[in-house]
């Protein structure tokens, strides 16, 4: 496998993990305030409820990335090079660095940083 396919996979099976360590803390919290029984957590529907929360925070984790980047790009922290394997040079000031990364990686983008 190509290593821009790993980083971009690994964007997305991070983005998978956060969602379901979210899910995680609101089941404990559940359980432990309000009482809920463990059975509840165990029910085909709250598994497939939880399919469509982590597939729905996936796509909107893309989508804030998308929007930093181009944010990024537009006030010229993060600038695109014509070159033939386009590398894409991001400042260190950018205030949304790590989305823009994270934008990049999932893009199969070549990432600069800029000193």
């Amino acid at each position: 496998m190509k290593p821009s396919t790993v980083e971009m996979l690994r964007g997305y099976l991070m983005m998978a993990s956060l969602a379901a360590t979210a899910i995680d803390a609101v089941v404990l919290l559940a359980v432990g305030v309000l009482g809920v029984p463990e059975r509840a957590f165990e029910a085909a529907p709250f598994r497939v409820g939880v399919l469509v929360v982590v597939a729905l925070a996936v796509f909107v984790m893309r989508g804030l990335a998308r929007s930093a980047f181009r944010s990024a790009v537009a006030n010229h922290h993060a600038i695109v090079r014509d070159t033939p394997c386009q590398t894409v040079s991001i400042s260190a000031d950018c205030p949304f660095r790590l989305l823009v990364v994270f934008h990049l990686r999932l893009n199969r983008a070549r990432v600069a940083f800029a000193a």
